[in-house]
C-alpha cells in the first residue's frame, strides 16, 4: 500500500528527534551502569537472554536514524511509528516487572519509557492530523492509508507486548554457569540423540585399566554420539583431581585425552597435586592450565552427582549409553563389560 502522508510539522519532528536522542544517551548510561542503586535489580533481568542495555543500544539509535530520514523518505516515518508502537508495547511489561517483580522503580528505565511515550505522541499527533484532514475531504485513498497505519500500529504494539511477556526473565548467573559447564564438558556430536556417559574414579585401579579402551573408542563414539566423562568420587581423593579434569575438559579439548592419561599416571603417585604440579604437567603438552573458580567446580560436582543418581551409576567404572529421545539406555559396569565392541554395539542398537 502506498505511504501518502503530510510532511510532519517541524516542531513535532524535532521534539521526537530530541526524545529519541535522549533514549540513546540513557541507554549508554545504563550500559555503563551510571545509574542509582534502584537500577541494580533491573540489570539482572534479560529479554531472551539479552540485556536491556544491549537491546537499547541497537534499537534506539536505529529508530533515531529512521526518524531523521523520515523527513525525506515517507516510508521511514511509517517504520519509525511501527518501532515506537512495538517498544511501547514492551514497556508495559517492563514497567509491570518493576512494580510487581522488582518492587522498586528504576529512574533510567522510567525516563526511557517517558521519552518513548513523548516520541510516540508526536507521531500520533501527525497521524491524527492526517486522518482528520482525509476525513474532512472524504478522500478514500488517504482514509484507507491512515486506517492501515492505525491498524498496523496497534498490531505492532501487541507484538511488542507479547514478545516482552514471553521473553523477559530474571538472569541467574549460577544457573548460567551451570548450563555453560554442562554444555562445555562434553565431547563429540552435540546434535546427536545418543549420549555416552563414562563414570570413573581417579583412584580406582579398575578405572585406570580401561583408559586405553576409552581412548581408543573415543574417536568412534564422538562421530555418532555425545561423550561425557563424569568424576564419581568413590575415593575422596578423586575430588582433588576434579578441578583439573574439568578445566582440561572445558579449555583443552584438543589435548584432553593426552592430559587425561597424564592425570591418570599422576594419580598413582600423588593423592593431592598442587596447581604448580598441574601447570608443569600441562606445559609438557603445550597448554596452560586455567584455574576455575570455586563456584564452577561446585557446579560441576553438583552436575556429576545429579548424573550419578539419574543414571544409577553404582560404582566405577561404569559406561551408560542413553537415547535421550526415547529415554532408553544401556549400562555397562566393570572391566569385563566395558569394551570398545560393547560400547559401539550399544550405540548402534539405539541409533536404529
Amino acid at each position: 500500500m502506498p505511504v501518502n502522508q503530510v510532511k510532519p510539522s517541524s516542531t513535532t519532528y524535532w521534539i521526537v528527534a530530541l526524545a529519541l536522542l535522549g533514549t540513546c544517551l540513557l541507554a549508554i548510561s545504563s550500559y555503563l551502569q551510571l545509574c542509582s542503586q534502584a537500577c541494580a535489580e533491573g540489570h539482572s533481568y534479560r529479554l531472551f537472554g539479552f540485556t536491556f542495555e544491549t537491546i537499547g543500544l541497537i534499537l534506539f539509535p536505529f529508530t533515531t536514524a529512521t526518524h531523521l530520514l523520515s523527513g525525506k523518505v515517507p516510508f521511514f516515518g511509517l517504520l519509525t511509528g511501527w518501532l515506537l508502537c512495538t517498544m511501547l508495547g514492551a514497556e508495559i511489561i517492563f514497567i509491570y516487572v518493576q512494580k510487581y517483580k522488582i518492587g522498586s522503580w528504576c529512574p533510567v528505565c522510567l525516563s526511557i519509557a517517558a521519552l518513548l511515550t513523548i516520541a510516540a505522541l508526536g507521531y500520533f499527533c501527525d497521524f491524527y492530523r492526517d486522518f482528520k484532514q482525509s476525513l474532512e475531504k472524504l478522500d478514500g485513498g488517504p482514509i484507507m492509508v491512515n486506517i492501515y497505519k492505525g491498524l498496523t500500529g496497534i498490531g505492532f504494539f501487541c507484538i511488542g507486548f507479547l514478545v516482552a511477556f514471553g521473553g523477559i526473565g530474571k538472569y541467574n548467573p549460577l544457573q548460567a554457569t551451570e548450563d555453560n559447564i554442562k554444555e562445555n564438558i562434553s565431547f563429540g556430536n552435540q546434535q546427536s540423540n545418543i549420549e555416552v556417559y563414562v563414570f570413573t574414579d581417579w583412584h580406582c585401579p579398575a578405572c585406570r585399566s580401561i583408559e586405553d579402551i576409552l581412548e581408543s573408542a573415543a574417536p568412534k563414539i564422538m562421530k555418532v554420539a555425545k561423550l561425557t566423562f563424569v568424576d564419581d568420587p568413590v575415593h575422596p581423593e578423586t575430588l582433588n583431581f576434579t578441578p583439573y579434569n574439568v578445566s582440561f575438559m572445558i579449555n583443552n579439548k584438543d589435548k584432553y585425552f593426552q592430559l587425561r592419561r597424564a592425570l591418570t599416571n599422576l594419580s598413582e603417585s600423588n593423592d593431592n597435586p598442587s596447581n604448580e604440579e598441574i601447570q608443569e604437567l600441562a606445559s609438557k603438552f603445550g597448554v596452560k592450565y586455567k584455574q576455575l573458580s570455586y563456584s564452577e567446580i561446585a557446579l560441576a560436582n553438583k552436575f556429576f552427582t545429579h548424573l550419578i543418581k539419574q543414571l544409577d551409576a553404582e560404582g566405577t567404572p561404569t559406561v551408560v549409553v542413553v537415547n535421550k529421545e526415547t529415554q532408553k539406555g544401556k549400562k555397562l559396569s566393570g572391566t569385563k563389560k566395558i569394551t570398545e565392541e560393547n560400547i559401539m554395539r550399544a550405540i548402534k542398537s539405539f541409533t536404529k
